[in-house]
């Protein structure tokens, strides 16, 4: 082999190992072979940048923009929603309804580029039902493939074997628009049958960053058991309109008001004060253990729903979550209390747990003097 081979092939392995381990990302590896191979001599600089200039590459390139400007306005929020209206949580209706919908674009523009429409849409899904984004994903993508063969133009294969078939065989009679239709249509139903049922074997089934990085685990072990997001709702029986403050939720059930819906979902308060006032068919979230909050709806007299209902979209992965912070030296919340700084009203942040020495306090967090971390302990908490 001619040197120039061997330093072709030597790249080539480079690459695939940038891709399989992902050292870098693969954006990043795409554009150091671009500069690199012109800096080997091995293709002219114009050369290296000709593939800018296919149909193909500018058309992917402009509908992954495309698709992050609709994850951007809020337009995959309402898609993703819609999915979950009619698919619930089940695993197998989510994949099916989503591979199902891109099978069907698919067919009539090109494959990458409807995948790339969904996966902002795909990923919200994941995020908010705790599905692995990967058993979404990968039949989505599979079904976007075979989704180009339901209509002659959804596949390029097609339209180049039609042409040749043109001009090598002048008698023969080209393909219509829907010749391959019954064969894409019939290729797609075998996919999502084999996802649905052989989908949990073949699957991988790693669980999200978000819930499965340290970072969660070290939140986890150091305030113990605080408990997930419950809602209830105030029955038509709450006649007599209560606050927050005169409910005393927090120092009686050891749980968290972090949000309140009025008037059917129309008015919502996030980080809500002790004077917000309670009526009957309002809604609130909360964060406890389940434990606390069922006896918490039985004294009370709320309603606990199965799931998130009129929070569903505004409390889920993607809009909120949990943070750890510390009281620095220079901080300006050092001596103070979090409700003379007016902390919720100020940040729209509801406070869970104050961590002191080894204690962890959950109730009465806005009487509490936040003090800075020092050489012996810290001063953290957690919202």
């Amino acid at each position: 082999m001619t040197p120039e081979i061997i330093l072709v092939l030597g790249v080539l392995c480079v690459a695939i190992l940038l891709f399989i381990f992902e050292w870098v990302r693969v954006d990043v590896v795409g554009i150091i072979m671009m500069v690199g191979l012109p800096l080997l001599g091995l293709v002219t600089p114009k050369e290296a940048i000709s593939g800018l200039s296919s149909n193909a590459v500018v058309s992917i390139i402009a509908v992954i923009i495309i698709g992050a400007g609709l994850d951007k306005t809020g337009a995959m929020n309402s898609l993703a929603r819609m999915i979950l209206k009619f698919a619930g949580k089940s695993e197998s209706r989510i994949v099916t309804l989503i591979a199902s919908t891109v099978a069907f674009i698919s067919s009539f523009m090109q494959n990458i580029g409807a995948a790339a429409l969904f996966m902002p849409a795909a990923r919200r899904i994941g995020r908010q039902t705790g599905i692995p984004v990967s058993r979404i994903l990968i039949p989505m993508g599979y079904c976007a493939i075979i989704g180009g063969c339901i209509t002659l133009i959804g596949s390029s294969p097609l339209i180049l074997l039609n042409d040749i078939m043109k001009i090598t065989n002048p008698d023969v009679e080209p393909f219509g628009l829907f010749a391959v239709t019954p064969i894409g249509i019939a290729l797609t139903v075998a996919a999502l049958v084999y996802f649905i049922f052989l989908g949990r074997f073949v699957l991988p089934n790693t669980e999200g960053e978000e819930s499965s990085g340290p970072m969660s685990v070290v939140l986890k072990n150091t305030y113990r058991d605080m408990g997930t997001l419950f809602e209830l709702q105030a029955p038509d029986t709450f006649s007599e309109p209560k606050s927050l403050a005169e409910l005393s939720i927090r120092p009686h059930y050891f749980t968290t008001v972090i949000a309140v819906s009025q008037h059917g979902g129309k008015q919502k308060f996030f980080a809500p004060k002790g004077e917000t006032v309670i009526s009957a068919g309002d809604d609130i979230a909360v964060v406890g253990t389940r434990q606390m909050v069922e006896k918490m709806a039985k004294d009370l007299g709320f309603i606990l729903k199965e799931e998130l209902a009129g929070f569903s979209e505004d409390l889920s992965p993607n809009n909120a979550g949990m943070i750890e912070a510390i009281i620095t030296p220079r901080s300006e919340l050092a001596r103070k209390t979090m409700g003379g700084f007016d902390f919720r009203k100020r940040y729209q942040v509801n406070p869970l747990a104050i961590f002191r020495g080894n204690k962890v306090f959950v109730a009465g967090l806005s009487d509490i003097i936040l003090q800075r971390i020092s050489r012996d302990a810290g001063r953290n908490f957690y919202c």
